[in-house]
């Protein structure tokens, strides 16, 4: 934005504007309310359930921006892709937010009389709010209403300052959280890793006299009836750019408790374990209507896309959830729910799933984080094959244990592909790596089986040798347990040992 344009012959008092293009046309807006013009960012989180022209939400500066299509609002096509275009930043009393132009032009001071205002009906609010007149009436710019904009339907709206100030000045104080990352279509959300009660395989649905364009069927997970809820469906996903084949196979239920009842969400494909500090949470504008305050925030991530935190207590108490789930404790858990119980009277732990040669899974209590295997890790001299490398985890020399090499198995083909598990045990950490993490599942105490002593009397490290029980799965799949204490602890030791 270049230039300052004055009409010399306008008398009186002046305020100053930005010039904007847009589709062939000249916009104008106040500079009081413009805080900056930005280029057009090249990571956006985009935003389900978001109005047609809120484009989505980028960073900037740790503020997340709502960038609003005005090509959109004013029915103007832009004249040139908006990797090339221009976003002016927006305040407007308690909203802020971006506007995409083709290119700024000029400042402009404009006076009284250079300036003519449109009159509002009672009844709607106009984007345009009147003209500025230059040149002798042969330039005509149209003044944006900012004040209509701040007001369209659907529109994120920023907390206050003071508001933002105490959620950060009290999440210093708090502590590292999980969270379990799946992707919708091309949008990568997070939900809380307590939120969860189990994810699960898709198996052959059954149908359910409740079915709607939301409701899939059921799952009958240990005798409790599970609705699955399509989750691209209702948080009005787009199509995928995933393959349809890939993204089936991917896919897995996420299963969520809502009271006594359970429900399912189906995702294409359920990511990783994800650690952060609240502090990195980005405040989230909220958008109006069905999705006010169903996202918590935003968590960024170095050089992929951002995650979106679901509010798991908003999300059960959107309104179709809650109709879903009671309208089937009403049909079928009356009696379902006093034979689960009393089939299922002992404890139950919560295990990750993951794959190394066999399924195995491992307490979720133990386990701390989930990574992609270290590209930085150095391996020591001298070190055994089966210590992958030492890595540094915010400052803590932890030792990566490759499993394949300990129990004798072949090297795994793509080892970039592979994930960290890590493990922490009375003060330490090891990293575990193993093929992929798979799922989450709850087991219950009567459905694990030890594994014969005789496996445990082999010589010399095997996969039998950690594992003290296996389950049967509801898919027909045996699960073998580890003690991931145990291993981690055997480790330790050995260092100290060596020490």
């Amino acid at each position: 934005m270049t230039g300052l344009h004055e009409e010399h012959t306008a008398k009186g008092s002046f305020e100053l504007y930005g010039s904007f293009r847009l589709g062939g046309m000249e916009l104008a807006m106040a500079v009081s309310s413009l805080q900056e013009v930005v280029n057009f960012p090249q990571d956006i989180t985009h935003v389900p359930l978001a109005p047609s022209y809120a484009l989505g939400l980028f960073n900037l500066r740790g503020e997340l921006i709502p960038i609003i299509d005005l090509g959109g609002v004013l029915g103007l096509t832009g004249a040139v892709p908006h990797t090339e275009a221009k976003v002016a930043i927006v305040d407007s009393g308690d909203c802020k937010f971006g506007l995409v132009f083709d290119d700024t032009s000029e400042i402009l001071r404009v006076f009284d009389g250079h300036r003519v205002s449109f009159e509002r009906s009672d009844s709607a609010s106009r984007t345009v709010s009147g003209v500025v007149k230059l040149d002798g009436g042969d330039r005509l710019l149209q003044i944006l209403s900012l004040d209509a904009i701040a007001v369209l339907p659907g529109l994120p709206r920023l907390t206050s300052d003071r508001t933002a100030m105490a959620h950060r000045q009290s999440s210093r104080q708090g502590q590292r959280r999980q969270v379990v990352t799946f992707r919708v279509r091309d949008t990568h959300l997070a939900l809380p890793m307590m939120a969860i009660h189990e994810i699960i395989r898709v198996p052959e649905l059954q149908p359910s006299v409740l079915g709607s364009e939301f409701c899939l069927g059921l799952v009958n997970l240990r005798g409790q009836t599970v609705p699955v809820i399509d989750f691209s469906r209702l948080l009005a996903c787009g199509p995928s750019a995933q393959a349809p084949a890939q993204s089936q196979d991917d896919q897995r239920i996420i299963v969520i408790q809502r009271g006594s009842m359970y429900f399912g969400l189906l995702v294409d494909a359920v990511e990783s374990i994800h650690n952060y500090w609240p502090d990195d949470v980005l405040r989230m504008p909220l958008f109006q209507g069905t999705s006010a305050g169903l996202f918590m925030g935003c968590i960024p991530r170095d050089g992929v896309d951002s995650l979106i935190l679901v509010d798991n207590d908003a999300l059960s108490r959107m309104d179709v959830i809650v109709d879903i789930t009671d309208g089937h404790r009403a049909l079928y858990t009356a009696s379902e729910e006093t034979s689960a119980s009393q089939k299922h009277a002992g404890a139950r732990q919560t295990y990750v799933t993951f794959r190394l040669q066999h399924l195995v899974g491992l307490p979720i209590s133990q386990l701390r984080e989930v990574m992609d295997f270290p590209a930085d890790g150095v391996r020591p001299p001298g070190a055994p094959e089966h210590v992958a490398c030492m890595l540094n985890l915010r400052r803590r020399m932890i030792p990566i244990i490759d499993l394949r090499s300990l129990y004798g198995m072949p090297p795994h083909g793509d080892v970039a592909g592979q994930k960290v598990m890590v493990v922490e045990h009375d003060g330490e950490c090891i990293g575990l790596t193993v093929d992929a993490v798979e799922s989450i599942v709850a087991i219950e105490a009567a459905d694990r089986m030890p594994v014969p002593r005789i496996l445990h009397d082999q010589t010399g490290h095997t996969l039998q040798h950690d594992v003290a029980e296996v389950a049967d799965l509801p898919d027909k799949r045996t699960l073998m347990l580890m003690d991931g204490h145990a291993l981690a602890a055997r480790f330790v030791r050995s260092e100290q040992a060596a020490a």
